[in-house]
C-alpha cells in the first residue's frame, strides 16, 4: 500500500482509503500538481473526501489510526504515533479547521492510548502570507 505523496499514486494517505478523492495530475516530477494538492487539501478541511464506500474522510482515517495504534500501543519499540504529516492549507480560514480535525482524533484516539501523539506543522500556501513555522504555529495555540 503506497500513501507518500512523492511514491506510488497517494496524497499522503493510504490509497485504500482515499484513491478516489482525486484524480492525479502530476507535474513534470511525478509529484501530484499544485491543483490536485488543493483540491484535495480544500476538500478534507470541508470534510467533503468519503472513501470509495462512502465513509466520511476523517472517520476513515481514525479507524485505520485506531487499528494502527491497537496493534502496536503495547510494543515498547513505539513511542507514539503521527497523526497527520505535513497537512496543507490553502485557505486561510482552514488553519480553524486544522484544530477542529485535530481535536476529533484526539478525543478518539486519546481513549485507547497514553502514548504521545504527534501533530506535524500545517504547511501554507505561500500567498496566503500565514505563520508557516511549527514553533510559531504552536504559540498561536489556544486562545481565541
Amino acid at each position: 500500500m503506497g500513501c507518500s505523496s512523492y511514491s506510488d499514486e497517494g496524497i499522503g494517505f493510504p490509497n485504500s482509503l482515499l484513491i478516489g478523492s482525486f484524480e492525479p495530475h502530476s507535474d513534470p516530477s511525478g509529484r501530484p500538481s499544485r491543483q490536485d494538492l488543493k483540491k484535495f487539501w480544500n476538500g478534507w478541511w470541508d470534510r467533503k473526501l468519503e472513501t470509495i464506500r462512502g465513509k466520511d474522510g476523517w472517520d476513515a482515517q481514525l479507524e485505520f489510526l485506531e487499528g494502527v495504534i491497537k496493534r502496536l500501543k503495547d510494543k515498547n519499540s513505539t513511542l507514539g504515533f503521527e497523526i497527520l504529516n505535513e497537512p496543507q492549507v490553502f485557505r486561510q480560514v482552514d488553519f480553524r479547521k486544522v484544530g477542529n480535525y485535530h481535536d476529533h482524533i484526539i478525543k478518539n484516539i486519546s481513549a485507547i492510548t497514553d502514548k504521545t501523539l504527534f501533530f506535524c506543522f500545517t504547511s501554507s500556501s505561500s500567498p496566503l502570507g500565514a505563520i508557516n513555522f511549527p514553533w510559531e504555529q504552536a504559540k498561536g495555540a489556544g486562545k481565541d
